[in-house]
């Protein structure tokens, strides 16, 4: 699976630039969604076929379907900028959603009808997803016109372009990874999981990040709804470094309260749920945010996107390194040095903050 996953993401730097210069951001997202049905489809009749067939075929799919769909939404804000960091809060949000429901209907459907199912039931959601492409394929095509690409950009001068936000995308995905990791250890052996009278297990826990995203989504709206009201919303990278730095603040949290651990006293569970509260918002504010900065720096292409899915891919691999660490190190020095990490991205951020407004003002004059 390891294997699988790193394939994935690998492979959509190489599709996000075919698919974003030969084939065009629509059609080869509609193109990833077939593969990923074919794929899944072969997967749920693996009594005749190698299921790597149908793992290859999903990660060749997300190379394509992932840095298309991300690349569409940055185009379909191009009349409306203005309202481009909401449309990618909400399509994180959407994200999210899928992500919680997708685990409850396998398991439902797993339990009820066996392992084949699950994959049968993936492959008809995603054929699912080709019909809404195509549905809506007329509309935008009216407001997605070809445009002249004798002034784009080489893939290196995007690369150039992006790389300090990739940078910090992937130090700070490197410690976001523990948070599925090191974190789950430490509710495991030195939280006390008992939240009004209830012991919370740990697979339980696993889940929190992605109801807090649910809950804390509509909260930071509507903030940002009220600043922009007051002429006040702060830019792009400005909701990013504010994500960092409330990152920061879980990390100090854990190594904070982690001082409290003996033999005979455990973390209390509220400290604890604090601080995946203020990862999970820190999330909402980091993740979504960078895709919408790359989609300014660069709102026709795909292969910028590609590039972020990559920084994920790598941070992600760094995060399983920096997590090995968590049984060498005291509680306290593991999550200050995440804390420390984070605190490095804030400081790339902020210095490349004003490099990124003149870049995103020069696209626009262009």
């Amino acid at each position: 699976m390891v294997i699988w996953e790193q394939g994935t993401w690998a492979s959509r730097r190489k599709r996000g630039k075919w698919g974003d210069r030969s084939v065009g951001t629509r059609p080869a997202m509609q193109l990833g969604a077939a593969l990923c049905l074919g794929g899944y489809a072969v997967v749920a009749v693996t009594n005749t076929i190698s299921p790597w067939w149908g793992l290859g075929l999903v990660a060749l799919g997300q190379g394509f379907f992932r840095p298309g769909i991300t690349s569409s939404l940055a185009r379909l804000y191009l009349p409306t900028p203005e309202l481009r960091d909401h449309g990618y809060s909400l399509f994180y949000l959407s994200v999210n959603i899928g992500g919680a429901l997708g685990p409850l209907l396998g398991s439902a459907v797993k339990r009820l009808f066996g392992w084949p199912s699950v994959f049968v039931l993936a492959a008809s959601l995603m054929a699912l997803s080709v019909v809404t492409t195509l549905w809506f394929r007329e509309s935008e095509r009216k407001g997605e016109r070809p445009q002249p690409t004798g002034n784009a950009r080489s893939p290196m001068a995007e690369l150039k372009s992006a790389l300090p936000y990739l940078t910090v995308f992937i130090i700070y995905m490197s410690v976001y990874a523990q948070s599925s990791g090191a974190l789950l250890l430490f509710a495991r052996d030195q939280v006390r999981r008992t939240f009004l009278g209830h012991t919370v297990a740990v697979e339980t826990i696993a889940a929190f990040p992605s109801v807090f995203v649910l809950i804390a989504t509509p909260l930071v709206s509507a903030v940002i709804h009220r600043l922009r009201k007051q002429e006040r919303e702060p830019a792009t990278g400005g909701k990013i470094i504010a994500g960092l730095f409330t990152t920061v603040a879980a990390f100090v949290v854990l190594s904070v309260v982690s001082r409290q651990v003996r033999a005979d006293h455990k973390v209390a569970f509220i400290w604890f749920g604090l601080s995946l509260a203020l990862i999970s918002t820190g999330e909402l504010l980091v993740v979504p945010m960078m895709q919408s900065l790359l989609g300014q720096l660069a709102p026709r292409s795909a292969f910028t996107t590609a590039f972020l899915f990559v920084a994920m891919s790598i941070g992600y691999t760094l995060g399983g390194w920096l997590g090995s660490m968590y049984e060498r190190q005291s509680a306290v020095v593991f999550w200050g040095v995440c804390a420390g990490l984070v605190g490095v991205a804030v400081v790339g951020m902020m210095s490349t903050a004003r490099l990124s407004r003149r870049q995103i003002e020069g696209r626009l004059l262009r």
